[in-house]
């Protein structure tokens, strides 16, 4: 990283990583519901009689176990996080300002110029750092310079709760990003 530039960039083994322990954890865990759900069904069905009422008991609460677990995967954290793979940088600063994707939008990317940057702040998730940046009051689409905040939802975060860059699985921690953002602001003379 050179001094007029600061990327932060995904760790793409990191992340993969985690999603491959994840996906056999969840998985790993979806079989044990069915095998359980299916042992609980055979025996509570089983008194009634017969062997068919047992095994068709069994399959029909282990296909909704199955299509609970199918819905809970396609839906849940993992899919972000595959997506988050497909991102090499996460956020980008120069003395111009800073650009971040924002995959969940349909203009798929915002720069502010350091004009438009207002409030930078950071929280702890667990052990890792989120910084939230939001713009300064009144900054809106018109803004020069700004890209982006004609789109209804990076306009929503910015303006609100900030735009959240998380600093897991990133190759830099949320104090060397809040220092990178100072640096280039007081190198911009903004307060």
């Amino acid at each position: 990283m050179s001094m007029d530039r600061f990327e932060v960039r995904t760790d793409t083994a990191a992340l993969r990583r985690y999603i491959r322990r994840r996906t056999w954890l969840l998985t790993s865990l979806g079989v044990l519901q069915l095998a359980a759900i299916g042992a609980l069904v055979g025996l509570t069905i089983g008194s009634a009689g017969g062997l068919a009422y047992p095994l068709v008991g069994g399959a029909l609460l282990g296909a909704f176990a199955y299509g609970f677990g199918y819905l809970g995967a396609r839906t849940g954290p993992l899919p972000r996080l595959r997506q988050r793979l497909e991102l090499d940088r996460v956020l980008l600063m120069d003395p111009a300002g800073l650009w971040m994707p924002v995959p969940t939008s349909a203009a798929r990317e915002v720069r502010l110029p350091w004009t438009a940057v207002g409030d930078v702040t950071t929280r702890r998730v667990f052990r890792h750092t989120v910084v939230s940046i939001r713009t300064r009051p009144g900054v809106g689409p018109g803004h020069p310079g700004a890209v982006g905040l004609d789109d209804p939802v990076i306009l929503r975060a910015a303006t609100g709760p900030g735009l959240q860059l998380g600093t897991r699985f990133t190759d830099s921690d949320g104090a060397a990003v809040l220092a990178a953002i100072n640096r280039f602001r007081h190198a911009a003379r903004l307060p």
